[in-house]
C-alpha cells in the first residue's frame, strides 16, 4: 500500500509540473506575440506616414503644383488633359487621407496623428482645385468619408 501511494504522490507531482510548464508556455507565447503585435502595428503605422509624405509630394512636381496653383486660380481655363492629371495627383492624396479616415475609424490611428491630418487636409479644402475634385470624384469614396469630407468643405466655403 505504502508503494501505491508514493507512486501516486510522484504521479501527481509529475502532472504539477507538467501543468506548470503548459503554464510558462502559454505565458510566454503570450508576451511573444504581444511583442510581435506592437512591431506589427508600428511597421504599418511607418509605411502609412511614408504613404502620407508621399501622397503630398505630388505638389514638389513643378507641373501638378502648376496645375493645382492655376486650377485655384482658373480651373474652367485648364485643359482636359491638365484637369485629368491634377485629378489624378489629388486622387492618390485623397486616398491616403481616405486610409486615415478608416485608420482612425477602427481606432488602429492614434487620435494626435488624425488631428493632425485632418487639420491638414482641412486647409487643403479651401482650395478650389480640391473642390473641382471632390464635385467630380467624391461620389468614389466609401459613403462615411465623403460625409466627412462633405462637411469640411461646407464649412471651408462658409464665410470667415
Amino acid at each position: 500500500m505504502k508503494k501505491r501511494m508514493n507512486w501516486d504522490a510522484m504521479g501527481a507531482i509529475a502532472e504539477l509540473v507538467g501543468a506548470a510548464g503548459v503554464i510558462i508556455t502559454l505565458a510566454y507565447l503570450g508576451r511573444q506575440i504581444k511583442n510581435q503585435t506592437a512591431q506589427a502595428r508600428s511597421d504599418a503605422m511607418h509605411e502609412f506616414v511614408v504613404g502620407v509624405r508621399e501622397s503630398y509630394q505630388v505638389f514638389t512636381d513643378g507641373e501638378l503644383a502648376s496645375l493645382f496653383v492655376r486650377g485655384n486660380d482658373d480651373f474652367e481655363a485648364l485643359s482636359p488633359v491638365e484637369r485629368l492629371q491634377l485629378f489624378s495627383g489629388m486622387q492618390g492624396v485623397f486616398r491616403v487621407y481616405e486610409e486615415a479616415f478608416d485608420k482612425h475609424r477602427n481606432a488602429t490611428l492614434p487620435d494626435y496623428h488624425w488631428s493632425a491630418i485632418d487639420q491638414q487636409y482641412q486647409h487643403l479644402f479651401r482650395s478650389t482645385s480640391c473642390h473641382r475634385y471632390w464635385e467630380q470624384r467624391g461620389q468614389f469614396y466609401h459613403e462615411a468619408f465623403y460625409e466627412h469630407v462633405n462637411g469640411h468643405i461646407q464649412q471651408a466655403q462658409e464665410p470667415a
